[in-house]
């Protein structure tokens, strides 16, 4: 399990919320005024917010802290409609996302290392525009414009697991190369003021959020100034039932989240079978996993997924807390994690797997020097 020179290695990872913050107050006299006329659904959003385990969601809709009158996204009426069209929400997106990616480029670690970047791979699914914020972080960072640019698009909360074997298929190509991965959610510009119930569950829990990262081999060891994670292998795993159980598709409002109530018992049903593949074609025994970095979807599939993984109640600690202070940032999320999991001080090997439309299940190992 020793990495070679060229294997490809996280290097560093950096990341960036807004400003604007949403706490679980916020979120229940949200839910009462827009749904004022509604009480069946004011209940219902009740119950989901308290059980979501989110104390805090970051956005980058300044509205919930602002009089009606200066109101710049929702309707300005008691109720917050009429809703913005998704012209308008994907107009916030072209003007917020370039930044909020630019901020977590420059959490990382201030080396030379933008000079050096050969490829640079970007990921959304809550907005399009182009040319995109791959050519804002181009331009700005004053990367080379022989940069070979990828954009992964629409493909949900896993994509954070595409992007990176993207990363890795490049490097072991191209041992000289140096991937910067850049993603981008602002799930917040697509709240729907629909009394759907899997609507709510989405309004309930997703969040904005950005995070880059670093991806070369040893040839690029000076600009790891964090313990790195190396890349043991990746699994993609296309569950054979759930298709309409989480969907993503674009409407005149926003885009359309659904989430069923099944989610969480598919992926708990099918995640031993995934994880159990995984460790056979990497050859990692379990006991040697250290570290649990499951996407935090929701509280429900942290839960369902515990017993799955083998694991005790408590066992995904460190993705509870995630999910209490900052939600599901979608493709986002599962960075903040490896950054997380990076400063700690054990070694050993790292599970993370995520969970997307499909449903698809992505996992990956990786192996953790120890901080």
């Amino acid at each position: 399990m020793q990495p070679s020179a060229s294997t490809p290695r996280i290097l560093d990872i950096g990341t960036a919320v807004p400003s604007h913050r949403c706490t679980r107050t916020q979120s229940l006299e949200l839910a009462r005024q827009i749904f004022a006329g509604d009480p069946r659904t004011v209940a219902f959003a009740e119950r989901v917010i308290e059980g979501s385990e989110i104390d805090c969601r970051h956005t980058v809709v300044p509205d919930y802290d602002l009089p009606l009158e200066q109101r710049i996204f929702f309707g300005r009426s008691p109720d917050f409609r009429p809703e913005p069209s998704t012209e308008r929400r994907n107009q916030i997106f072209e003007l917020e996302a370039g930044r909020l990616a630019l901020e977590a480029c420059r959490a990382m670690t201030p080396a030379p290392w933008q000079s050096r970047v050969t490829h640079l791979v970007t990921a959304s699914c809550t907005g399009f525009t182009a040319p995109g914020f791959d050519v804002t972080l181009l331009r700005t960072l004053g990367l080379s414009p022989r940069v070979e640019r990828t954009h992964v698009g629409f493909m949900g909360c896993f994509s954070g697991f595409s992007t990176l074997r993207l990363a890795r298929t490049i490097c072991a190509a191209d041992p000289s190369a140096l991937v910067l991965i850049v993603h981008v959610e602002l799930c917040s510009l697509h709240v729907r003021l629909s009394n759907d119930p899997e609507i709510v569950v989405a309004n309930c829990i997703f969040s904005d959020g950005a995070a880059a990262a670093l991806v070369g081999s040893s040839r690029h060891e000076d600009l790891a100034q964090q313990p790195q994670l190396t890349l043991v292998g990746a699994g993609s795993f296309l569950l054979p039932e759930g298709d309409s159980d989480m969907t993503w598709s674009i409407g005149d409002f926003g885009f359309h989240m659904r989430l069923s109530a099944r989610v969480p018992h598919l992926l708990a049903k099918y995640l031993p079978v995934s994880f159990q593949t995984l460790l056979q074609e990497t050859g990692v025994p379990r006991d040697a996993i250290r570290h649990w970095a499951v996407h935090p979807g929701g509280a429900a599939i942290l839960r369902n997924a515990e017993p799955a993984l083998g694991l005790a109640p408590g066992g995904l600690a460190m993705a509870r807390e995630l999910l209490r202070s900052h939600g599901n940032m979608s493709s986002a999320t599962l960075w903040f994690l490896l950054d997380r999991i990076r400063h700690e001080p054990a070694p050993g090997v790292v599970y993370a797997c995520g969970f997307g439309p499909g449903l698809t299940l992505e996992s990956a190992l990786l192996t953790h020097a120890g901080a």
